[in-house]
């Protein structure tokens, strides 16, 4: 990231709550972009992390997968 993309881009998401924590901290005076968590855009999972499965098995990967198809539909609708 840097300074330039809070003014660049219309939207930047976060995958967890820390990300986005340390999104909001680097963006400078005068930022036009709107920060979320990508589950913001899934009706019941606003606030809530994307999982890391980083370290853990093929299904923590299917996880993820699902959570981030899931956002699709609704970031649509607020992008488009």
């Amino acid at each position: 990231m840097t300074a330039d993309d809070f003014t660049r881009f219309d939207h930047i998401l976060a995958l967890d709550p820390q990300n986005l924590a340390d999104l909001r901290r680097l963006a400078p005076a005068g930022a036009t972009a709107r920060l979320a968590l990508l589950l913001d855009h899934v009706p019941g999972r606003e606030g809530q992390g994307v999982a890391d499965p980083w370290t853990g098995t093929a299904a923590d990967f299917d996880t993820t997968w699902t959570d981030v198809t899931a956002a699709v539909p609704g970031l649509l609708r607020v992008v488009t």
